[in-house]
C-alpha cells in the first residue's frame, strides 16, 4: 500500500492499495482484470484487518475506513497521478499509530491473494 497523501492534523491517509493496469507490483506480480480487484476490495471491506509492515502478529486496532473505491479515470492524489483501475482507500488512524507512521512504520492490509501462472 502506497501512501499518497497524509494529514497530521486529522490523522488521515489516502493510499493506493493496488492497480489493475497490468504493471508489475513489488513482488513481480500483476493484475489486469478490474473485476478481480473489485472482488478483492469487497472481500477486504467485509472484514478489514490492518497490521504493521505485513506482520500478522501486529494487528492494528482503531483504524476506520472513510472511503474506498476503484478509480474510473486517472486522478491526481497528493503529488502523484494515479491511473484508472486503482484501488484507493482513505483511512482515519489513531494518533499513536499515526505517529508510528511518521517514524517510518508501514500499515498493511491483511489478506490472501491467489494467482495463476502464465
Amino acid at each position: 500500500m502506497e501512501i499518497l497523501k497524509s494529514d497530521p492534523t486529522t490523522h488521515e491517509i489516502v493510499a493506493c492499495v493496488y492497480c489493475s493496469n497490468g504493471e508489475k507490483d513489488s513482488q513481480g506480480d500483476f493484475l489486469e482484470d478490474r473485476n478481480v480487484l473489485e472482488a478483492a476490495e469487497k472481500s477486504f471491506l467485509e472484514n478489514p484487518v490492518f497490521n504493521i509492515d505485513h506482520d500478522s502478529g501486529q494487528q492494528l486496532e482503531g483504524l476506520e475506513i472513510l472511503e474506498s473505491y476503484i478509480s474510473d479515470t486517472p486522478e491526481k492524489i497528493g503529488a502523484k497521478v494515479i491511473p484508472e483501475n486503482c484501488w484507493i482507500i482513505k483511512i482515519s488512524i489513531p494518533p499513536a499509530i499515526y505517529s508510528d507512521l511518521e517514524k517510518g512504520n508501514g500499515i498493511s492490509l491483511a489478506g490472501d491473494a491467489q494467482f495463476e501462472e502464465e
